[in-house]
């Protein structure tokens, strides 16, 4: 019964050393995992801090070309083009301006009327129309 006993003693305390092993591999298994899922969300989440960026840097760089159309189109310069051309093409004023529009009429020409010879017979003179029914053959 002795050696029974102790056969089983060995038993159990070879079984509690391969629980033991087993234990630790488990828990062990367990932070392998779960530190690889932490590595592959902080992965993603530097891919999206990536994207936000390169947002962010198209974002200002769109600011800085709109700050520089703002400081270009609030210059005098543009200002008075903008005035000049308002007036010339679309005849606008200031309100309180009194605006004269002045039709210039340039001296007359006699066009000289045109002496009929026998030796130059006129040509016909073709209307646009009959041009079009000879053009596609049907005149």
């Amino acid at each position: 019964m002795k050696s029974l006993l102790s056969a089983v003693g060995v038993t159990l305390a070879r079984m509690r050393g391969r629980l033991v092993i087993a234990f630790v591999l488990l828990i062990g298994a367990y932070f392998v995992v779960a530190f690889g899922e932490q590595a592959w969300k902080a992965r993603q989440l530097e891919g999206e801090v990536a994207e936000r960026q390169a947002a962010v840097d198209d974002m200002q760089a769109q600011h800085q070309a709109l700050q520089s159309q703002v400081t270009e189109y609030s210059s005098d310069r543009y200002l008075t083009y903008v005035e000049s051309a308002a007036r010339r093409d679309l005849n606008l004023s200031r309100p309180g301006e009194t605006v004269l529009l002045v039709r210039w009429q340039g001296a007359t020409q006699a066009t000289p009327t045109p002496q009929a010879t026998e030796e130059s017979p006129q040509p016909k003179r073709e209307t646009n129309w009959s041009k079009w029914l000879s053009l596609f053959g049907l005149h």
